[in-house]
């Protein structure tokens, strides 16, 4: 599989489960905080962006680092595309993978990072 258009995907989820965040719970009282709320949105999805390493790729938003992307299938523990918490700035949570962005399992990410 084309590992930038799995990545692409695994964004977009990021981004969409944000936006469903932002506006889910939020009565629009005004123009001014809509405008706001939207600004935030739009900055939100231009800084979600991918770090690659030597074994994991760094996702990276605004919050700092998201999660990490497995880049080799030396560990069978985490195979190529596995998504790990992270743990720090520079480390994977190398405990268990959170999903994998082959398979399109997102189910334990949320826009804050993988859980």
């Amino acid at each position: 599989m084309d590992f930038e258009k799995q990545l692409k995907k695994y964004f977009d989820y990021i981004k969409t489960d944000y936006v469903e965040w932002m506006t889910g719970s939020r009565d629009m009282e005004s123009d001014v905080q809509e405008k706001v709320v939207n600004e935030m949105i739009e900055n939100f999805k231009e800084n979600v962006r991918f770090e690659p390493g030597r074994k994991y790729g760094r996702v990276v938003t605004d919050n700092g680092a998201h999660s990490f992307i497995s880049l080799c299938n030396d560990d069978k523990r985490f195979p190529y595309g596995t998504i790990m918490k992270a743990a720090t700035w520079a480390a994977p949570a190398k405990n268990f993978g959170r999903g994998n962005i082959f398979e399109e399992d997102f189910s334990r990410v949320t826009w804050t990072g993988a859980n």
